[in-house]
């Protein structure tokens, strides 16, 4: 009992601190026209260069190079304890 008390304290704290904070979004109305024109362009695209496949094998690329480099980072990490090359 005295341990819920204690945290609903600190929530409660933690909630008053929060609620003053106002809130605010971004303006994503130019991000949205924009991708809006970027779709409509690769799709007039399409027709004549496979740019929807393009995106794809880009994607795929970048995936994997995020992958290896993910791995990397945890074969460095791992050498960094046992000190080895």
């Amino acid at each position: 009992m005295v341990t819920e008390a204690l945290i609903s304290m600190m929530v409660g704290v933690v909630n008053g601190f929060l609620s003053l904070v106002p809130a605010w979004a971004p303006n994503t109305s130019a991000l949205t026209n924009s991708g809006t024109n970027i779709g409509a362009w690769a799709m007039a695209w399409n027709g004549y260069f496979p740019v929807a496949v393009l995106a794809a094998c880009l994607l795929l690329v970048l995936a994997v190079k995020l992958a290896l480099l993910g791995f990397r980072t945890l074969v460095w990490v791992y050498h960094q304890f046992w000190g080895s090359d």
